[in-house]
């Protein structure tokens, strides 16, 4: 279920895009994906991977028994902890609005922004997940999305109609949280009496800050770097950025339902048959690799002919862009193999975590000095050389792995 609901919102999500980089043009585009790019920044910050921390402390509550009062006492902490973030969030948004000067040029742009953020970091899923009914809450979710990003169909017909982009994803994703904020105060009726405790919110941040820190780091090198060259170009050179890293991504995203599919089978594998799974992991890095390595090529031959296809006329300039971001294909393809299929199983998560956090630091040191030279062309250096750090690090290990002969 959770699959096919990041596929849907993947899917109605990259079906704007052609839309929107033609309606909007090159001058109109650019400010959204910088309002977007800090939408999702703040989304991230305000959930705070309580997808993974808090859902634990749910099921360690529901295996203990007994009455509902432990799942109350959670999720009141992990509300408590949200509140705390969001005003954190309120701070980022503000300086990220003072410093970007096309930001501070729609006030309804970044309204909209800040309220999606904090829709989206308060809608309970997590909560959904914890206790194992997610069905019901994960189709209000994806159906939020969905229709907040196909909305944009009817509401946008003009350049200046940027700000209804963020205006119709922020009431779809308003709709979604009351409901199943509604929906968990349906299931737990003593949350309205239990008290806020702001050392149980604490605790529940102390909890989460590695698994956040892990998330976070990536979005260095993801996210935040619209938002980089939004600080020191235009917002037409923010388009040619965001366009062509909108069409790479989406292409990197295919390998998220393959490899959530494959590492439960290589985790089994590496209970009951520790050979069989190093056969297994080691074909499909080489499968993988040598695909994505081969899909680079083809659409780097044609770049010119996908971002006229997908972005429209206007923008030439992201196809030399389009091309430097394609050489993550490969790099994504080598790294995620190794990472997950051989670290994650085996229990080794901190040298996942070690590189990540190593690319988002070479990205934050890299990014603003390659923009200012090189521009949206500089900044795709940055997210190549960041994700090759990744890539080295792993490969790095995989080799000291397979000279002890642990791999």
């Amino acid at each position: 279920m959770l699959l096919w609901s990041h596929l849907a919102g993947l899917a109605a999500a990259f079906v704007t895009v052609p839309y929107l980089a033609r309606v909007l043009r090159p001058e109109g585009w650019g400010p959204v994906l910088l309002a977007q790019a800090l939408a999702t920044w703040l989304v991230l910050l305000i959930e705070y991977a309580f997808d993974l921390s808090v859902t634990r402390r749910l099921a360690e509550a529901r295996a203990a028994g007994g009455a509902d009062g432990p799942l109350v006492r959670t999720v009141a902490d992990a509300t408590s902890a949200r509140l705390m973030l969001a005003a954190v969030a309120f701070v980022v948004w503000a300086g990220a609005v003072a410093a970007v000067p096309a930001l501070a040029a729609d006030w309804r742009m970044a309204a909209a922004a800040l309220v999606f953020a904090l829709a989206r970091g308060f809608t309970p899923l997590w909560y959904f997940l914890g206790v194992e009914r997610v069905h019901r809450a994960v189709l209000i979710d994806t159906a939020g999305r969905v229709v907040g990003a196909l909305a944009v169909f009817l509401l946008v017909q003009h350049p200046s109609h940027g700000w209804r982009v963020l205006g119709a994803q922020a009431l779809a994703a308003v709709v979604a949280c009351l409901l199943l904020n509604r929906q968990l105060r349906q299931e737990l009726p003593a949350l309205r009496e239990t008290p806020r405790a702001w050392a149980g919110g604490v605790a529940v941040l102390r909890d989460g800050l590695t698994l956040f820190a892990a998330r976070a780091s990536g979005s260095l090198y993801m996210q935040l770097n619209t938002l980089f060259i939004g600080a020191v170009a235009s917002p037409v050179t923010v388009a040619m950025f965001g366009g062509a890293e909108r069409i790479v991504r989406a292409g990197v995203s295919l390998l998220d339902p393959v490899t959530r599919v494959l590492v439960a089978r290589l985790s089994y594998l590496q209970g009951v048959d520790r050979a069989a799974a190093s056969r297994l992991a080691a074909r499909l890095v080489i499968v993988l690799g040598t695909g994505a390595a081969v899909a680079a090529a083809g659409a780097a031959a044609l770049a010119p002919w996908f971002v006229g296809l997908l972005l429209g006329p206007g923008y030439d300039a992201a196809v030399p862009v389009f091309r430097l971001l394609l050489l993550v294909l490969p790099i994504i393809a080598l790294a995620t193999s190794i990472g997950i299929f051989f670290a994650v199983p085996r229990g080794h998560d901190r040298i996942v975590l070690s590189g990540t956090m190593a690319a988002g630091g070479t990205n934050l040191l890299l990014a603003l000095p390659l923009a200012r030279r090189f521009g949206a062309s500089g900044m795709a250096m940055s997210v190549v050389i960041a994700e090759a750090v990744v890539a080295t690090m792993l490969v790095v290990w995989y080799w000291r792995q397979r000279r002890r002969g642990a791999a």
